[in-house]
C-alpha cells in the first residue's frame, strides 16, 4: 500500500491534537518524538516505521533464491521477480504449471 506524505501529515496532526487536548501546542511534535535518552517521549515517527515495513519486504522479495513463492492467487512460484529481470522475450516458460 503506497501512503503519500499527506498521510503522515495528516496522522501527525491527529497525534498532536489527541496529547493536547485540541489546545495549541506547547512543544512541537518533532521534540516530542525524539529519544527518550534525550529527554523527549519518544513518540513513533509515523514514516519512519512506515518506510522501515516496507525495505523490510524488498530485502525478502531480493533475497529470494531457490524458494517458493505465493502470488496473491496463493500459488506457488519456482523463482522470485528477479529471475525474469532484464529478459526482454520470454518464449515457453511455464511459471503456472503447478496450478490445480
Amino acid at each position: 500500500i503506497k501512503l503519500d506524505k499527506k498521510f503522515f501529515e495528516e496522522l501527525n496532526r491527529i497525534v498532536t491534537k489527541f496529547i493536547w487536548l485540541g489546545k495549541k501546542a506547547r512543544i512541537n511534535l518533532r521534540m516530542l518524538q525524539d529519544s527518550r535518552s534525550r529527554g523527549s517521549f519518544g513518540l513513533p515517527k509515523w514514516e519512519l516505521y512506515y518506510q522501515a515495513a516496507v525495505l523490510t519486504w524488498i530485502r525478502e522479495w531480493i533475497n529470494l533464491k531457490n524458494k517458493r513463492i505465493l502470488t496473491v492467487e496463493g500459488n506457488g512460484l519456482q523463482a522470485g521477480w528477479h529471475a525474469f529481470y532484464g529478459i526482454k522475450e520470454i518464449r515457453h516458460i511455464h511459471i503456472f504449471t503447478d496450478i490445480r
